[in-house]
């Protein structure tokens, strides 16, 4: 009997397996974590002992430290695209990429390219505004006293445009699901909670339904300003907001754990730019690094970089070659094609800026792919990296007095009277001097020359390459495309229809 219950136990084991969704390869699951505004200097790994961040000092001592990740560009918006396209302008995306290759994919947090399509519902309350006063005839008089109706009229509906519409309205930061606006304006207090719950949610589903590798963007509006925090972390500061970051973190990293996924996970983590220092005692901090967010000086573009891929990546290694936040796009295709064997994709990635990263983060090769790398501010070539040491300043920000920020111009300029403009550029060793406070010159360094040179002809040679690029809608200019001002219930502008529940700290 013992025999025969043991085989029906064998056999209905078996039928379980069999049963379940089952990948046809062992293409990585990715998860990206991306901040918003975090300061290198902003976590215990990266050597502060003044911050609670043990989930993601322990990401860091399971994967691989890159000690020199230099983000896509100081600043939100091109960098968050550089990082989806390996680009600095808008192509085609990871996501996009991904999907072609059988995958789920799935973004929760802040998006932060694009206001959105045509908002058709708010000129359509405009319009009905305007026909009413025709209608009642306050614009229809004529004369000199018509004229000033008119002209009070004119304002009145440009400053409700503008101080309805625009960001100037703190209503507009909104909740998204899809294409629906969900919150306006969102609710800050639980927020990481719910977009937690909403990365589980989405995990969750993925893994029981097995069927397909996915990828999960979880795009943190932590720790931009202005801060928040739920109670249970204590009052709003800086610090709090990272440990409740960095609990998040550990709940998803928890999850991959639970659902047994974790070898089978690709996670990478950093920050869109360096801390927003014009908020002083809200923002992160840079450490040994000088300048920040919106700068080309290390403060602003050197971030935390960590990558944990237990199948090929090494465990523990810290690397002191620059890599790049482009460096995801092309790294984590490299990785899922390897993995799904040859095939021709449509997709048409054209130039790709980043570089595969892989071989180098698994210890393969032992020195970055980046020979050179170039640092815009705005549309301004501002510097240039050379073998992950040297680097010369073609422009620097203008600080205020005592300050490597701008507090009266809310962020540093990048053109104009903004920069100091220098011929020859600054040139720095950054392994000797990483706060880039001491120019070389041809009296303190031997190599000056050849290394100036040798970036003389790289710039020039890279300027070869450009080509004329349309400019692109800008969201904090209105008047540049009307048709994108988003609104949830025009004229109101309000609505709650976010039913998320926010997962609870206390959960675990």
């Amino acid at each position: 009997m013992g025999a025969w219950s043991t085989l029906a136990l064998a056999i209905a084991l078996t039928l379980t397996l069999l049963s379940r969704p089952t990948r046809a390869n062992k293409a990585p699951n990715v998860v990206i974590l991306f901040v918003d505004d975090m300061g290198f200097y902003d976590l215990g790994c990266q050597g502060n002992t003044s911050v609670a961040s043990p989930r993601i000092d322990a990401l860091a001592a399971s994967g691989v430290r890159f000690s020199q990740w230099i983000s896509g560009a100081s600043i939100c918006t091109p960098s968050r695209g550089a990082l989806l396209t390996g680009l600095p302008h808008e192509e085609v995306t990871l996501a996009e990429a991904l999907r072609e290759r059988g995958y789920k994919t799935h973004m929760t947090g802040k998006w932060h390219l694009g206001m959105g399509r045509e908002n058709k519902a708010v000129w359509g309350s405009i319009l009905a505004g305007a026909l009413a006063l025709r209608a009642l005839g306050i614009v229809g008089n004529r004369g000199l006293s018509g004229l000033l109706v008119l002209e009070a009229v004119v304002f009145a509906l440009a400053w409700y445009i503008v101080a309805t519409y625009t960001l100037m309205n703190p209503k507009n930061c909104l909740l998204f699901r899809n294409e629906e606006i969900v919150q306006q304006p969102v609710k800050l207090a639980n927020l990481t909670q719910r977009l937690t719950a909403d990365a589980l949610a989405f995990m969750q589903k993925a893994a029981h339904e097995g069927d397909k590798p996915w990828f999960l963007f979880m795009s943190y509006v932590k720790v931009h300003t202005a801060l928040f925090n739920e109670a249970e972390f204590g009052e709003v500061n800086y610090l709090n907001n990272i440990a409740e970051l960095d609990w998040s973190v550990g709940v998803l990293l928890d999850e991959l754990d639970r659902l047994g996924v974790a070898d089978d996970t690709l996670v990478w983590f950093t920050s869109d730019n360096g801390p927003f220092k014009e908020r002083g005692h809200e923002a992160g901090s840079t450490g040994p690094l000088r300048g920040a967010k919106g700068q080309t000086f290390e403060g602003g573009i050197r971030v935390p970089g960590l990558a944990r891929y237990p199948r090929a990546f090494s465990k523990g290694a810290v690397l002191d070659g620059a890599v790049s936040t482009m460096d995801i796009f092309p790294t984590t295709l490299a990785l899922v094609d390897r993995a799904l064997g040859p095939a021709k994709y449509t997709q048409p990635y054209g130039l790709i800026d980043g570089k595969d990263i892989s071989a180098y983060a698994s210890g393969t090769d032992k020195s970055s792919p980046h020979e050179i790398m170039f640092h815009y501010c705005g549309e301004e070539l501002s510097a240039v990296r050379l073998d992950s040491r040297y680097k010369a300043h073609f422009s620097t920000a203008i600080w205020e007095d005592g300050l490597d920020s701008c507090p009266s111009s809310s962020i540093c300029g990048c053109a104009g009277s903004a920069v100091q403009l220098h011929s020859p550029p600054l040139l720095f060793d950054l392994v000797e001097d990483l706060g880039e406070s001491r120019p070389l010159n041809k009296d303190n360094f031997a190599q000056y020359e050849a290394v100036m040179t040798r970036i003389q002809e790289v710039v020039h040679a890279h300027r070869a390459t450009f080509t004329a690029f349309p400019s692109q809608p800008n969201q904090l200019e209105l008047w540049q495309d009307l048709s994108l001002l988003q609104c949830c219930d025009p004229p109101n502008c309000a609505c709650d229809l976010d039913s998320t529940p926010p997962y609870s700290t206390s959960a675990e």
